[in-house]
């Protein structure tokens, strides 16, 4: 389906397809660990083609969101910290909380796997102040901010996360 799309969109120049197509196939190529693949380049064909079509902004940062994914997953972390505070930043121009939501909770991941947990305890922070009651469904971000913790040796602040995230499954 996705090479038909792409296939289309090349015959119809319909920039917007081709970006729909390549945001698809950046996600499957990291669902299916296939980074080395064309997970980035996926994702930067994606924004380029999101550019073309007339800027749509919201799936141009998730296409960035995507290559910075990629990035880490390959262990290229300078290049995915550049992307994901590239992403932040435009989020915040935009004023797109669920962007900023996303860009916020990924860097507070990152973060925790290069072992800076207190800089991901300030992302996963600013991501707490920001979510509303109704956003705070999902209990990853809560147990990546125990986690957080636990891995700094402070095993009672890790504890609220961690009850947090159970709470919110």
């Amino acid at each position: 389906m996705v090479q038909r799309l792409i296939q289309d969109g090349k015959e119809q120049e319909n920039d917007y397809a081709l970006g729909c197509a390549y945001t698809a196939l950046t996600w499957d190529s990291i669902d299916k660990g296939k980074y080395k693949e064309g997970g980035a380049s996926f994702a930067r064909l994606a924004r380029k083609h999101y550019a073309l079509a007339g800027g749509d902004n919201q799936r141009s940062l998730q296409a960035l969101n995507g290559e910075a994914s990629a990035l880490k997953a390959l262990a290229k972390f300078d290049a995915a910290l550049d992307r994901y505070l590239d992403g932040l930043e435009q989020a915040k121009e935009m004023g797109s909380t669920a962007l900023i939501n996303l860009f916020l909770s990924n860097l507070g991941g990152l973060m925790n796997a290069l072992g800076q947990y207190d800089e991901a305890l300030e992302y996963f922070s600013e991501l707490f102040d920001l979510m509303g009651p109704d956003e705070k469904q999902d209990g990853s971000e809560y147990y990546m901010m125990g986690l957080s913790y636990h891995l700094k040796d402070c095993h009672e602040q890790a504890e609220p996360p961690f009850s947090q995230g159970r709470q919110a499954e």
